[in-house]
């Protein structure tokens, strides 16, 4: 599985982050080919970034407002992105909405000495790539850079991920077989 060795670079980037840090999704993290995802609405992917440690997954598209609900009597950590809920904090905030071929991310920054909007595209990632983004000023102008991070080969899996993975498969088939059982009643 990618998503256990995917925690331990992203656990790896936070370590060595400067400043203030923010882990956002920026969607499309549930295949709407993977069974899990189909058995669960897309819930059991969430479940698992939100133990990785993001702050804010951007849901629009896949998350019906049932599954939110669902999601929402969990207490997940992580704010779940989507078009009537942003993510924001004292220092941003940020809302994903999707463009043909990237993510195109509007983020208002509290950064010093006043708050901007920055808006700029982003390329989209594809499985095993993380992407950062740097806001910092330059002559009072606020600027952003990113940097793309392929995970190496030699990256092991985070255990306690795995554990969670095994975890909600485990939920997900059981909830599964019971609504293939009534559906056969029906």
């Amino acid at each position: 599985m990618l998503l256990p060795r995917m925690a331990r670079l992203l656990w790896q980037l936070k370590r060595t982050a400067t400043g203030i840090t923010r882990v956002f999704d920026m969607g499309e993290a549930c295949s709407p080919t993977s069974s899990l995802c189909e058995w669960t609405e897309g819930r059991a992917v969430i479940i698992v970034l939100d133990a990785m440690g993001y702050d804010a997954i951007h849901v629009n598209g896949y998350l019906n407002e049932n599954a939110r609900e669902k999601l929402a009597e969990n207490y997940l950590h992580a704010v779940l992105v989507h078009a009537e809920q942003s993510y924001t904090d004292d220092v941003l905030q940020f809302g994903a909405h999707p463009l043909p071929n990237r993510v195109h991310i509007p983020i208002q920054t509290s950064l010093p000495p006043h708050p901007d909007t920055l808006t700029f595209p982003l390329p989209v990632l594809s499985a095993g790539q993380i992407g950062r983004v740097v806001l910092t000023r330059d002559e009072g102008q606020p600027v952003s850079q990113f940097t793309l991070f392929d995970l190496p080969a030699d990256v092991l899996p985070e255990p306690t991920i795995m554990a969670t993975i095994d975890f909600v498969m485990d939920e997900a088939r059981y909830f599964q077989k019971v609504k293939e059982r009534q559906a056969k009643l029906n």
